[in-house]
Parts: C-alpha cells; sequence; structure tokens
C-alpha cells in the first residue's frame, strides 16, 4: 500500500490531531486508578474491576494507535516543527496555543477546587477516601483532556 505525501499544513494538522488524541486517552490512564477505586466502591469489587480493565485496556489501544500514527505523520514535518511543537502553519499554531490555554485553565480550576474544599474548616480529605497521588492524577488527567479535547473539537471545527 503507497504511503501517502501530505502538505507541511496537512502533516502538521495530522500530528496535531494524533497527538490530541493521545493526550485524551492518556487522561485516561493517569485517572485509571482514581476511577478503578470508586468504581469498585459504587458497583462492586467484581464489576468494577472488570469495568476498570476494560476501559483501561481501551485506552491503552487508543494511546498506541494514536502514539503510532502521529509519530508517522510526523515524520512528514520539519524537524523543529516535531520536535519542539512548533508549527509553521498559523492555524495550528493558534489551535495550539488555545489548547495550551485551556489545559492550564482547566487544570488550575480543580487545583483551586481542591485547595478550597481541603481548608481546615471543611475536612474535605479526611472525610473522603481520596488521597494525594489521586488528587495529583486529577488534575494531571483533566489538563490532558482539556489539551486533547480543545484540539480534536477546535480542528473539527475547522474543517465545518
Amino acid at each position: 500500500m503507497k504511503s501517502q505525501k501530505y502538505t507541511q499544513a496537512e502533516a502538521e494538522q495530522r500530528f496535531l490531531y494524533f497527538m490530541g488524541l493521545n493526550s485524551i486517552s492518556i487522561s485516561f490512564v493517569l485517572s485509571g486508578d482514581f476511577l478503578l477505586s470508586n468504581a469498585q466502591i459504587l458497583l462492586g469489587t467484581k464489576m468494577g474491576t472488570t469495568l476498570g480493565f476494560i476501559v483501561g485496556i481501551a485506552a491503552m489501544i487508543i494511546l498506541i494507535y494514536s502514539f503510532a500514527e502521529g509519530i508517522a505523520n510526523g515524520m512528514d514535518m520539519r524537524k523543529r516543527s516535531f520536535l519542539h511543537f512548533r508549527y509553521d502553519d498559523e492555524l495550528n499554531q493558534e489551535i495550539s496555543n488555545k489548547s495550551y490555554r485551556g489545559a492550564f485553565d482547566a487544570s488550575m480550576m480543580c487545583a483551586m477546587l481542591i485547595f478550597i474544599l481541603s481548608n481546615e474548616n471543611s475536612n474535605f480529605i479526611a472525610q473522603t477516601t481520596l488521597r494525594t497521588h489521586h488528587l495529583i492524577g486529577f488534575i494531571l488527567s483533566t489538563a490532558c483532556l482539556a489539551y486533547g479535547l480543545s484540539i480534536v473539537t477546535l480542528i473539527h471545527k475547522n474543517h465545518e
């Protein structure tokens, strides 16, 4: 099967799209421990473990696929663009910048929410079964999800 050659802007956009999918799947992998522990509490140990296993396997398959496709599309890009996530096309650079800002805003809102709920008077952390690595994983997965979803939606909005 013959591989299709893309222009620099098309290769950058395809790379950006697959890195967005990669980021979404990374968010599911990062939140896996948190989601698994809550699913086991809500659904029972057997059902929660089965659901967590299915979601984890699906996230890993999407992660491997999107990473391989992103690297394959990245080979059509210039080295500077590929290694440093800088894009020659203005639209792709704007999509990337908006996505970074959205991820930062989402992670800061989550961090502020956790900070507000965990003050001495509320005892939120003490009353829940959440551990510190659950909260950190929640913040990181929120940032990855916001980054990936904003890339995917902005690229789809651009094609309409």
